[in-house]
């Protein structure tokens, strides 16, 4: 097992429908490989194994009646938040904590894209009137 186990969910919420469909991976070695349990191991990440996962299932759906958000134990790093982005597919991460104290460059890639919001923990928690969760279910 990784140094440290993070796990990664996709909620897809269908708002016509009034459903939600939920993915969930956590990091690890691909294929027939082991793990070494050492810091940079090379296992894959949990968030693009969930995003690799909800893709397989993926239905092209009218996007106004889809929200999809990736919800993450830490913050992604800089190449999962690069494939997070590129994927165009996820309209929200949340985030727990950060893994390594120094390594928060995911955080700049995705907060500056105009396509991907980020929330913290605290910032969920903050939020006692789930302003940022009703807003963003009813944009259009």
């Amino acid at each position: 097992m990784c140094e440290k186990a993070i796990g990664s969910s996709i909620l897809e919420i269908d708002l016509c429908n009034e459903l939600i469909e939920h993915y969930a991976a956590i990091n690890g070695p691909s294929g027939e490989g082991k793990c070494s349990g050492m810091q940079d191991c090379g296992c894959s990440h949990a968030e693009s194994r969930v995003l690799m996962k909800y893709l397989k299932h993926f239905k092209r759906i009218h996007r106004e009646s889809i929200k999809r958000i990736l919800i993450s134990t830490c913050l992604p790093c800089m190449n999962c938040a690069n494939i997070i982005i590129d994927s165009e597919l996820i309209d929200v991460v949340a985030y727990t904590g950060i893994y390594y104290e120094y390594d928060d460059s995911g955080f700049e890639k995705l907060d500056k894209s105009f396509d991907v919001r980020l929330w913290s923990k605290s910032l969920i928690e903050e939020d006692i009137a789930n302003y940022y969760i009703k807003s963003w279910l009813s944009e259009k």
